[in-house]
């Protein structure tokens, strides 16, 4: 209901508003009374065109799509319009009005890409919202997805109102407070939302599966000043629809409906990999870590093609609705400062205090927050050294729930990798506990914003778990090798759409080829120094190449292994517990079997001489290892191994007997150990011949593979 008051609080007249016959209908009095009208007059007399009914939008006999050969596009009135009914179309992106456009006499031609809206009029009736569809001449086979974007240039580069263009609008109105006042007052600094209809295609030759009208602006902070810019796109059930209702993620396939979402530009890796961010995410997916979904797309907008752009989740609390069954009431908070986003701050300040009280303790924290999502975090953010954060880029969430517990979701790895003050070198540990010596980053990394990381490693429960965790991550499927992978089939996805791209924005594709191969050299150095850079820091010995073959299913240190394997490092006399079931990983004792070494006469023994557990039939598992210039192996009986790596060793491998598959292929070798004479005293798998041989002894030994020798050593038994 709408009220008049006179200056005294006197109702002089109020009226009740109807629902509205289509978005942004006028409804107003004029002699016969109240009724809806055909067109706005702001600052004018009311018209007198009174409207009841709605005239649809015409119908596009060709629906919008990638096209291969030219067409003809009819535009047909909807059955039952009135006889004075007319179809307005444009073709750049406005939105036709009855003084805007071309009037519909005849086909379109279709031979280029162009973007055709169209709306239907008439002196009886209201008309409903602009159709929109966009014909894309792409001249090529379209390896992504296609996102097309149409709006009224004005929304995007007029100099008072555009979102795109720096503008003039803060200098005609000094007033005005952007949202970032600290980088600029251009207009694109300025939380504005603009009308766009945006257009969602899959494949050649299908129509969108996505086309509606909804809002966007300019997302981001810094990267708002820089050519590319991030666009969020929000549906609003004022334009009809409240959601996008499809997919988007092929990784969150449940996800049938988003509220919004984000077509990201990398900001300070744009001219770089264009995949830091996504790549983190991607990489740490698989983990119970908060992680936002990627999906590259080619974009145009207003039928010009723009190049690529990352579709991605928004870190809202559209977020938590699209990734929690429709979540809508809990706690959504900005910063370690406490900058609110929704709900309130009441459990917020105190778990703040709870951390910050040098009695608190780590059952205290535990019970307030996921830790074990946490320790996710964490580590994905210290092997990526990202110095983009903590004091900035934190998004911390609880549902309003007994028992709920605060959680993180992960967002924006563009500083990262290399990336500005982020060296694969980085004691990042240092860094986000601020322990001399420490890169100081200001802001990104001040007290405040460090506080709960110093205070759960200062719990040793939290730290064993945080040093196993990232352990363990980076000799699975955070290895260096493993991330290459990774970062290989990301590029990949993308490598034929680039070189348009890079065209586009005048960026070389070489240029965008080497930032790919300096990103696989940083993780390269960085999983083996950050390996390095916990031993130092928490100051547990020496790291050593450790290889394990549990067989299948295992757990090591209670962390599933990925078919029972680990390629990695670990530290010396740091306990080490395997076994295949989780539940019963710590129960029982093994029992030394046997062991013995070998030394190796004529120089050391190397990791590529650690071998298969083949020839061992009487032990569970086999932990072998180089010493010097000896080689030892040790046989132990039991459903879990619990040991630790002694010190001197330099290369380690655990297995369990009769493994399926082998960290090393060794399997297929022989071994034949024979005396100074020449006579064969052994022949047979590894621990077969060892069995055999005579203690301190020395024996010429040799590896066959296929009838060929491999290796020969002198070697003895000792």
């Amino acid at each position: 209901t709408l009220y008049l008051w006179t200056s005294d609080g006197t109702v002089a007249d109020s009226v009740s508003l109807p629902t509205m016959l289509v978005p942004n209908t006028p409804y107003g009095r004029i002699k016969e009374g109240w009724s809806f009208l055909r067109k706005p007059t702001p600052l004018g007399k009311n018209g007198t065109d009174k409207v009841t009914a709605v005239l649809d939008a015409p119908t596009f006999s060709t629906r919008g799509g990638v096209l291969t050969e030219p067409a003809m596009l009819k535009l047909i009135l909807p059955q039952g319009a009135p006889a004075d009914a007319y179809i307005m179309y444009t073709l750049d992106g406005s939105t036709p009005r009855e003084d805007n456009g071309k009037l519909y006499l005849q086909p379109i031609p279709l031979t280029q890409t162009v973007a055709v809206r169209a709306k239907c009029f008439s002196k009886k009736m209201a008309s409903a919202p602009t159709a929109t569809h966009t014909y894309i001449f792409l001249n090529r086979q379209p390896t992504l997805p296609i996102v097309s974007l149409v709006t009224d240039d004005a929304n995007f580069f007029d100099p008072l109102i555009g979102i795109y263009t720096r503008g003039v609008y803060a200098e005609k109105h000094p007033e005005a407070k952007p949202v970032l006042t600290v980088l600029g007052k251009g207009n694109y600094f300025f939380k504005w939302n603009r009308p766009v209809n945006i257009e969602y295609f899959t494949q050649e030759n299908r129509e969108a599966v996505v086309n509606q009208m909804c809002e966007t602006r300019i997302g981001g902070n810094s990267s708002r000043r820089m050519p590319l810019k991030a666009l969020v796109l929000m549906a609003n059930k004022h334009f009809g629809k409240k959601n996008f209702a499809y997919p988007f993620f092929a990784d969150k396939p449940w996800q049938e409906k988003n509220r919004s979402i984000t077509l990201r530009t990398s900001s300070q890796d744009a001219k770089s990999t264009y995949l830091r961010d996504a790549f983190a995410h991607q990489s740490f997916k698989h983990t119970g870590l908060d992680y936002q979904a990627y999906q590259p797309a080619i974009f145009f907008y207003n039928g010009e093609y723009w190049g690529l752009r990352n579709l991605r989740e928004r870190t809202n609390d559209d977020y938590i609705w699209a990734n929690q069954n429709k979540l809508e009431n809990f706690d959504l908070v900005e910063g370690f400062y406490g900058s609110l986003k929704d709900g309130d701050l009441d459990d917020f300040n105190r778990f703040k205090a709870t951390y910050a009280d040098e009695q608190s303790t780590y059952e205290q924290l535990d019970a307030l927050m996921d830790i074990n999502e946490f320790l996710d975090y964490f580590v994905l953010y210290s092997l990526y050294c990202n110095t983009d954060f903590p004091g900035n880029n934190v998004l911390m969430w609880k549902p309003k729930q007994q028992g709920a517990k605060w959680r993180w979701i992960a967002k924006d790895f563009d500083v990262s990798m290399g990336m500005v003050d982020s060296p694969y070198n980085l004691r990042y540990l240092n860094y986000i506990t601020r322990t001399e010596p420490f890169l100081n980053r200001g802001d990104f990394n001040n007290e405040q914003s460090c506080q709960l990381f110093k205070k759960l490693l200062s719990f040793p429960n939290f730290r064993d778990a945080y040093i196993d965790r990232a352990a363990v991550y980076m000799g699975t499927f955070a290895s260096a090798d493993s991330l290459s992978s990774l970062l290989d089939s990301l590029a990949a996805n993308i490598e034929y759409e680039m070189p348009f791209f890079a065209e586009k924005r005048g960026y070389s594709e070489e240029l965008w080829e080497a930032s790919l191969i300096n990103v696989k050299k940083w993780l390269k150095r960085r999983v083996p120094f950050f390996y390095s850079d916990l031993s130092s820091f928490f100051q547990l010995g020496k790291d050593v190449p450790l290889l394990i073959d549990a067989g299948g299913k295992a757990y090591f240190n209670n962390y599933k292994l990925a078919n029972g394997k680990f390629n990695g490092r670990y530290f010396e006399k740091r306990a080490i517990t395997l076994c295949n079931d989780s539940a019963t990983g710590y129960v029982g004792e093994p029992s030394k079997a046997y062991a013995f070494s070998v030394r190796r006469i004529d120089e050391t023994w190397r990791e590529r001489d650690l071998y298969a557990a083949d020839g061992l039939d009487d032990a569970d598992w086999v932990a072998q290892y180089v010493k010097g210039d000896s080689l030892y192996t040790e046989c132990y009986v039991g459903e879990t191994l619990r040991w630790s790596i002694p010190t001197g060793a330099a290369s380690v491998r655990l297995a369990k007997r009769a493994c399926g598959t082998k960290v090393i292929d060794n399997s297929d070798l022989t071994f034949v150990a024979c005396d100074f004479s020449g006579r064969v005293v052994a022949q047979g798998k590894y621990g077969d011949v060892m069995h055999v041989l005579a203690n301190n002894k020395t024996y010429i030994l040799s590896s066959y593979r296929n009838g060929v020798e491999v290796r020969k050593w002198k070697v003895r038994k000792i």
